[in-house]
């Protein structure tokens, strides 16, 4: 089994990765938030690179 990892998109209080698993019929996009401690969004402060 094989997993892809493809970065799609990136915003200041979000990264959007979609994934792929292969051998098998299964696709997943994960929207991955940063949240303040009363679950607001917050700045992350990072910026991902696709390689």
């Amino acid at each position: 089994m094989v997993f892809r990892l493809e970065l799609i998109s990136d915003g200041n209080t979000s990264i959007l990765v979609r994934c792929e698993v292969r051998n098998k019929v299964t696709h997943l996009s994960m929207v991955c938030m940063n949240v303040d401690e009363k679950g607001m969004p917050q700045a992350h402060g990072k910026r991902a690179s696709a390689a």
